[in-house]
């Protein structure tokens, strides 16, 4: 948690307590007013604070249990909206070098040293991709659409060669992998 959101919150929490002891002082002067007032002895006004106390902290436990709900479940949205940028980021890194390894196998002569260096890229992009789903916010819609990107990436070396004998398969993995982009941009747009 960052030092401004340290700050708002406990700016929101100071506003809060002091909206309650507004509250609870004069409140507790009344109750004691009346207790003086009824002639009550010591230990009925045990009681009668002791139920005010027990339903004090029930109220107490309810609102903190609300408040750290809600703060974790913004942290958890924030997570997951910046896994969902992450993913598409590393996403569309995949999409460039394989688009640039086609291009490549499309214009120069494919060789083993040629299929070698664009394994080498490849591989970069799938460290990434590995990386991308160890962080926190990754659910299994993301976590789909990498794994099918990988998927993909795997097979692009391999499927260099069939360039030579006219097959468009590394057309049809960059199509899978242009797929697996708008999957994740629409996830990205609805984590927002």
């Amino acid at each position: 948690m960052g030092f401004k959101l340290q700050l708002e919150l406990s700016a929101q929490f100071a506003i809060k307590a002091m909206w309650v002891s507004l509250i609870l002082g004069p409140t507790f002067w009344l109750i004691a007013s009346l207790v003086q007032w009824s002639g009550m002895n010591k230990s009925e006004v045990a009681a009668w604070v002791q139920a005010v106390g027990s339903v004090a902290a029930i109220f107490a436990a309810v609102w903190i249990a609300r408040r750290d709900s809600r703060i974790r479940a913004g942290a958890e949205k924030k997570a997951k909206k910046d896994a969902a940028e992450r993913s598409l980021a590393v996403a569309k890194d995949a999409r460039t070098r394989v688009r640039a390894a086609i291009s490549g196998a499309k214009t120069l002569v494919v060789t083993d040293k040629f299929v070698e260096t664009i394994t080498q890229d490849l591989e970069q992009s799938q460290q990434h991709m590995k990386d991308v789903l160890s962080i926190q916010g990754v659910d299994s819609a993301i976590f789909n659409q990498i794994f099918l990107i990988n998927l993909s990436v795997e097979r692009v070396p391999g499927s260099l060669y069939l360039f030579v004998s006219g097959d468009d398969y590394c057309e049809k993995l960059l199509a899978e992998i242009d797929a697996a982009v708008v999957a994740l941009e629409m996830i990205k747009n609805s984590s927002q």
